[in-house]
């Protein structure tokens, strides 16, 4: 999304919401627009998906970023551009470092899946309610 037209409050960022998000993050606001609307969708997608797909799915984006930017990177090597390949390697280092953790806890929940041990919250809470709904019978 990048637009605000129709949501309450003064987006810092109408490109993109980051902005307003990070502030409300650091001072404990309610997300509003952009960032509101965004909140719901992760929301939504970790409800549908599950938390181990949606972390899975997001480890692989993450890598592909950190891939693409090792390439220019090279790239910026070979043509001899060292002042584009600084920046390009800080970049990369970030993104990297950022996956190779999102890559730890993919293989924590692929050994918990192995297990058996891997039980999304949304069954927790179905079960839980169940069992309340049978005992007030």
């Amino acid at each position: 999304m990048t637009t605000n037209d129709g949501y309450k409050g003064n987006q810092n960022a109408v490109k993109h919401g980051g902005a307003g998000a990070v502030k409300a993050l650091t001072t404990g606001a309610e997300f509003t627009g952009l960032p509101a609307v965004r909140e719901s969708e992760v929301r939504n997608e970790l409800a549908e998906q599950g938390r181990a797909a949606v972390v899975l799915t997001r480890t692989v984006r993450l890598q592909t970023a950190a891939d693409l930017y090792f390439d220019a990177f090279i790239g910026s090597l070979q043509a001899g551009d060292l002042e584009n390949a600084n920046g390009l390697i800080k970049v990369y280092a970030w993104l990297q470092s950022s996956a190779l953790r999102a890559w730890v806890q993919v293989a924590a929940d692929e050994k918990d899946a192995a297990k058996g041990g891997s039980v999304s919250v949304a069954t927790v809470l179905e079960s839980i309610r169940k069992a309340k709904n049978e005992t007030n019978k």
